[in-house]
């Protein structure tokens, strides 16, 4: 194994020595760097990008794992190719720590391919306990404890037929399944296995995910198993062909397509999970000029829509990314390597984090270079907006070149960048214990040669919305003085001869205002329609209950044998459960306290009018026990006819003109609860007439009825929530309930009970789609125009009334409820009434 090791070191000081012979002068579209770019920014930096401003608040914590820790196939755990937080597990904790869990993706093991490393996936809780301070800590590994990391598990990545992935070089080897040609190992135990370098992993909402491939600079799809399930076959311009046979080696370059070693470094998903991205690491063979690296600037970016399909045949984006250029000596001469980019991340659909770096640091030869430092490890932030697409051009189903020496070729414009996150920072590191310093040789707390892992998790402070912790972590290749692979135990270590290179993960606390949340978005997806359900029902429920019961005083004075003639005060107290309605996933449950005035004056026997004010108290919950509260005041008057022969008629109206939402609350991500306030009005009508017909001692009534609300709610802003507070549009909406029935009465004495039923039609109209956005994220892409689902309720209806009378003194007792279409409603009325 050390024979191997040396063997790659020997090829690395030949490529060196061949790349500064070559060197000419790089495309001044790129960046150039020629001496080292370090910064030493102790505070916040700020850069700007079509409009909106993003802040680097710097180094806030870092951890790491010994590189001799096994895995859970009691193998060396290497380390990050790349990686992935699960949002879903992601909280701040009282204490102001956050914990959570992650996936972490190793390559193709060690020694460049030469054995069989079956492909994984690591499995890791994190705790993080974020620096509170700025002062230098020791140059020690344990000075990188803010970060704990605890490997979990993992699981191992199998092929459509189950069989387990290898690491193991193809050299020119191939095999063709389902119309995708893949790479697959002819030697030892990995003879007959898919090769794979894994290079990126990236998850969907359901647990599938995909992996990107170095060999292939494919794009692998996988079910939570890790089973493979399909597979994006990469665009002809990427894939290498030798006389025009592909070749998936890793060793040498074909005529055309993709490097080798120089695949599909990096990939990530839109948080709407609509679109998958990936980058080539650096230039394809035909972009660059030969063996001179500089020309190795011009990277291709895919885009590719998952919405309909997870294995799309074709991209519906392709456009070139212009790496940075640098002097690998850092000598002020011309560049003579390109800034290669080994990650990346969405913040929305057209703009991405890239890590771009040099191959200096922690982990490789002294003699890789004669600086004393790293020359480039930086984190770009990158726009496609107004970049030229070439999917189905000439560029992407063939060979053309996009560039001629390092130049794009006219008519062609690249994606625009600025550079957000620079780590050589050594003011920064030193918070953490750990440096830049690669010479004469580097040590524990050196900063490592590849960083290749990215992943962004919310700070949730609610002044602090868009602020989110980068995760960054490196890939040490392996590099352990205790390492076990196959059984067979070995020694490694960074090629300086220094010892272990460590697993180091370094954490920036960002702030980013155009990156929508994918938990934010989720949540708001799922629960913004019940919060827009549940408050229509809830002020449809204010609207009706406020003609109701000028309505039920009248039903109540009805019917006696010698109806009152004189003016009257009179009292309604109402209790009303209100369920979910025909959306029970809402969990809408509240009850409603109302208590209403009136005054009755009747201008003779047969007709009478009035005037009523009341207060409605409302209380509950939405979905989950998220809860619900509300206030209002109402005004409105009746007016009603009964005439000697059984024909009656009366009318209700009322305005409600302040209605309170003073809580509103929504379950949201990362266990946090969404609190709202909003206020409406509107004005609601009832109407009655039917007959009521003397059948012995007991009258039969049938009726017919309409209410009708026309209702508006002010729009709001959650609070609460942090990143994934919610802001509402305005709405407007109306009702109409119709309903035939029938009274059966009789007069005893003093009280007169009756019972009516009936069926019931509700139409709505209004507003059929309400606008709701994450409140702090400013790109479209956290905004939704959901469709509002009817609250109508066609359903039965049966009320039991006692009405009783004795003197100047009258009152009732109801009890009403409704079935069918949804959960059933129940209400309980109580009334008194004193004549004078």
């Amino acid at each position: 194994m050390m024979k191997l090791f040396t063997l790659r070191a020997s090829a690395s000081l030949a490529a060196l020595g061949l790349g500064l012979l070559a060197a000419i002068p790089a495309s001044a579209q790129s960046r150039q760097v020629t001496t080292p770019n370090v910064t030493t920014a102790d505070g916040t930096t700020s850069v700007s990008l079509n409009g909106a401003t993003f802040s680097n608040q710097g180094l806030v914590g870092a951890g790491r794992l010994d590189a001799n820790v096994r895995d859970f196939r009691n193998e060396t755990l290497g380390s990050f190719s790349d990686m992935a937080i699960n949002l879903s597990t992601w909280q701040r904790n009282a204490d102001g720590s956050y914990g959570g869990s992650m996936f972490t993706l190793p390559d193709r093991g060690p020694f460049d391919g030469a054995i069989d490393y079956r492909n994984r996936v690591h499995a890791e809780s994190i705790i993080f306990r974020p620096l509170t301070g700025t002062a230098a800590l020791p140059q020690s590994p344990t000075s990188q404890s803010q970060l704990t990391i605890t490997p979990t598990g993992g699981f191992t990545l199998t092929d459509t037929t189950g069989v387990e992935m290898t690491g193991r070089d193809p050299a020119g080897s191939t095999i063709t399944r389902n119309g995708i040609v893949y790479p697959i190992a002819t030697v030892g135990t990995a003879a007959g296995h898919i090769s794979l370098d894994a290079e990126a992993i990236a998850f969907r909402p359901d647990g599938t995910f995909y992996i990107s491939d170095e060999y292939a600079a494919g794009l692998y799809y996988f079910d939570a198993t890790g089973k493979q399930i399909g597979a994006i076959q990469t665009i002809p311009a990427l894939l290498p062909l030798t006389g025009g046979a592909v070749n998936f080696n890793s060793v040498t370059p074909g005529q055309t397509g993709r490097r080798n070693n120089q695949g599909l470094e990096a990939m990530t998903i839109t948080p709407d999970n609509k679109k998958l991205v990936t980058i080539l690491q650096s230039a394809t063979v035909q972009d660059t000029n030969g063996a001179n690296q500089q020309t190795r600037n011009n990277t291709r970016i895919l885009v590719y829509d998952i919405s309909a399909t997870g294995t799309p045949t074709n991209p519906i984006g392709h456009y070139v990314l212009q790496l940075p250029v640098f002097n690998n000596n850092g000598s002020g001469a011309a560049p003579d390597r390109t800034a290669a980019q080994s990650e990346m991340l969405a913040l929305n659909d057209t703009q991405f984090l890239v890590l771009a770096r040099d191959g200096l640091g922690r982990g490789v030869a002294a003699s890789a270079s004669t600086s004393g430092t790293p020359m480039f490890k930086s984190i770009l932030l990158v726009d496609t907006t107004g970049a030229t697409n070439l999917a189905g051009t000439q560029y992407e189903t063939g060979n053309t070149p996009v560039a001629t020496n390092g130049a794009l070729v006219p008519g062609i414009t690249a994606v625009q960048q600025v550079e957000l996150v620079n780590m050589l920072n050594p003011v920064q590191l030193a918070r953490v214990g750990m440096n830049i310093n690669r010479l004469p040789l580097t040590n524990a707390t050196s900063l490592g040669e590849k960083w290749e892992a990215m992943a962004l998790a919310p700070v949730l402070e609610e002044g602090a919305p868009q602020d989110f912790f980068l995760f960054v972590g490196n890939d040490n290749d392996f590099q352990g003085t205790d390492i076990l692979f196959n059984g067979v135990p070995g020694v490694s270590g960074a090629l300086d001869g220094s010892g272990n290179n460590d697993s180091i993960m370094l954490v920036y606390r960002l702030t980013l205002p155009t990156y929508v949340d994918p938990q934010a978005l989720q949540a708001m997806n799922a629960m913004a329609p019940d919060v827009l359900y549940g408050t229509r029902m809830a002020m449809n429920g204010l609207g009706t209950s406020a003609t109701l019961p000028a309505m039920r005083f009248l039903n109540a004075q009805r019917g006696w044998v010698a109806p009152t003639l004189r003016t009257q005060i009179w009292l309604d107290t109402d209790w009303t459960k209100t369920g979910a309605g025909a959306s029970p996933l809402t969990g809408l449950d509240v009850d409603t306290m109302a208590t209403t005035i009136g005054f009755d004056i009747p201008l003779n026997e047969t007709a009478r009018i009035g005037v009523m004010g009341g207060y409605r108290k409302m209380d509950g919950r939405l979905a989950f026990g998220s809860p619900l509260d509300a206030r209002a005041w109402t005004i409105g008057a009746y007016a009603a006819v009964a005439t000697p022969s059984g024909f009656y008629a009366q009318v209700s109206g009322a305005w409600i003109g302040d209605a309170k939402f003073g809580e509103i609350g929504r379950v949201s991500a990362y266990g946090q609860q969404a609190q709202g306030e909003t206020k409406g009005d509107g004005w609601a009508a009832s109407g009655e007439i039917g007959w009521t017909i003397p059948v012995g001692r007991m009258t039969l009534t049938p009726f017919a009825a309409v209410d009708y609300t026309d209702l508006g709610l002010d729009g709001y802003t959650e609070t609460g929530a942090s990143v994934s507070n919610l802001v509402y549009s305005d709405r407007s909406f109306k009702k109409l309930s119709a309903s035939l029935g029938g009274e059966l009465g009789v007069q005893l004495g003093a009280i007169r009970p009756a019972i009516r039923g009936g069926y019931s039609v509700e139409r709505e109209s209004g507003d059929e789609t309400a606008i709701v956005r994450l409140a702090s994220a400013q790109h479209s892409m956290g905004t939704v125009d959901l469709s509002l689902a009817n609250t109508e309720r066609n359903s039965a209806f049966g009320e039991i009334r006692v009405a009783m009378r004795d003197g100047p003194l009258s009152g009732y007792v109801s009890g009403r409820g409704r079935w069918g279409r949804g959960d059933d409603d129940a209400r309980v009325s109580i009334g008194a009434s004193f004549a004078f």
